[in-house]
């Protein structure tokens, strides 16, 4: 078996699989679409085009090498004022000036100032971290596409591009098994190796799993995936770009 490895990281982070409307969180780890987002961008794949097997059966297996920080953002939206509306009435005025909102139904604009309403989102994003994702590829596509990517390439959000090195290479490992052979970061004297992960391929062992919104559809439209959490430990190392450089060489 040939296994893709990917080192993830990137200066802001984000995943949500439970955002809704105007809260828009993020998950502390990288969901599954973020992942075949990666994929389907590195092989120029727009969201109107079906994704291949190749992309639909590759299920990672995702160490964290480093926990990250959610770093709250608070934005505001509104519609710009329209001049050649100021001579409507307050009932015309609501009908212009409406931004939709999560329950259905429509929120006025102030009928006195005859202003825009505002809308306020608040963003979460993942800040610090670093991933090891691995990722089954029988037929080379994987490899080939994210060795010259078509789009460009972002860790959840666009305005989160990706840092390098992201493609480390590959093993004959299976994806569990590389996360256990692959090295970590050391982060501290009293570091053992032993990191959390997540798997989305059902593991032999009774790890703690649960189900998240997180199986893209098509277009914008997730079902509900399942994600198990379990601990691996990895040889350490204290020179983490000298080991890349052997992990590239050896692929």
């Amino acid at each position: 078996m040939t296994t893709i490895l990917l080192r993830l990281a990137a200066p802001l982070m984000a995943f949500g699989t439970t955002s809704r409307f105007d809260n828009r969180a993020t998950d502390a780890d990288p969901s599954l679409s973020a992942v075949h987002g990666l994929l389907t961008a590195a092989a120029g794949i727009t969201r109107d085009q079906p994704r291949p097997d190749w992309i639909t059966h590759a299920l990672p297996a995702i160490r964290v090498d480093r926990d990250g920080h959610t770093l709250p953002d608070y934005q505001t939206v509104n519609q710009p004022p329209l001049r050649r509306y100021r001579e409507l009435s307050d009932h015309d005025l609501r009908k212009v000036y409406t931004v939709a909102m999560p329950d259905g139904s429509r929120k006025p604009n102030s009928t006195k100032t005859k202003q825009p309403a505002t809308v306020q989102s608040r963003r979460g994003y993942l800040t610090d971290a670093t991933f090891l994702i691995t990722l089954p590829d029988p037929t080379g596509n994987l490899n080939e596409a994210l060795a010259r990517p078509r789009f460009h390439l972002y860790a959840g959000r666009k305005g989160c591009p990706v840092t390098e090195p992201f493609l480390l290479g590959t093993t004959t490992d299976d994806p569990v098994a590389a996360l256990t052979t692959t090295p970590t970061p050391r982060t501290g004297p009293d570091d053992t190796g032993e990191r959390r992960a997540v798997l989305f391929a059902n593991p032999a062992d009774n790890s703690r799993h649960e189900d998240r919104n997180d199986l893209p559809s098509g277009g914008r439209r997730h079902r509900t995936a399942r994600r198990w959490h379990t601990t691996v430990t990895a040889p350490l190392t204290d020179n983490w770009f000298t080991t890349i450089t052997h992990i590239k060489a050896a692929a």
